[in-house]
């Protein structure tokens, strides 16, 4: 059978072949409700992870969306992390960093809980399972506030230990998260 095979040509002959790999394989998905937070573990070796989360709303307003690595199922980092951001606030630039903190904050401006509040993005996380190289991790994100003002970031992160992660949990800085969907994918590096 020839369903799912890819087209190539060299300019004069057409080729079909099975598709091969180097895209992202699917995980798995949970839905927050009122948690206080959402993490994946088991990531390994030579592989990246990429974590897409859409209709995310705090129960609070007023909070930070934000983030932590593990080395476990159940522990995560808790110190060194360093994370830089830039992007807009409705028309206003923002930007935003922090030095040896205790997690990697997504936003320089708050989420709010309101009818209209919502965040979605995606998380990259590189090669985190290394455990001879602090693992680092980029991010976009949309936010709208329930005035409403939308707002985006962009920015990355790390740690500053070199270890392998295994876990990865978003939360906010406050309060529980009422709602939305995370998806986890893997795409091997190596």
């Amino acid at each position: 059978s020839t369903s799912g095979n890819v087209l190539t040509s060299d300019g004069t002959d057409w080729t079909s072949a099975a598709a091969s790999g180097g895209g992202w394989e699917f995980v798995s998905s949970t839905t927050a409700s009122s948690s206080s937070d959402v993490a994946f573990t088991g990531f390994s070796a030579n592989y990246d992870y990429l974590i897409v989360h859409y209709a995310v709303k705090p129960a609070t307003d007023s909070v930070y969306p934000q983030y932590q690595y593990g080395t476990g199922s159940t522990s995560y980092e808790t110190s060194g992390y360093i994370y830089g951001m830039s992007g807009n606030y409705g028309s206003n630039s923002r930007s935003g960093y922090a030095n040896t903190t205790t997690y990697i904050r997504m936003a320089d401006t708050y989420n709010d809980s309101g009818s209209d509040g919502f965040q979605g993005g995606y998380v990259l996380i590189i090669n985190p399972g290394d455990s001879g190289n602090i693992t680092q991790s980029i991010w976009s994100i949309i936010t709208m506030q329930s005035t409403p003002l939308p707002s985006s970031y962009h920015g990355g992160g790390w740690r500053t230990t070199a270890e392998a992660t295994t876990a990865w949990k978003f939360y906010y800085s406050s309060g529980n998260i009422a709602s939305g969907v995370f998806k986890l994918f893997k795409r091997a590096n190596s």
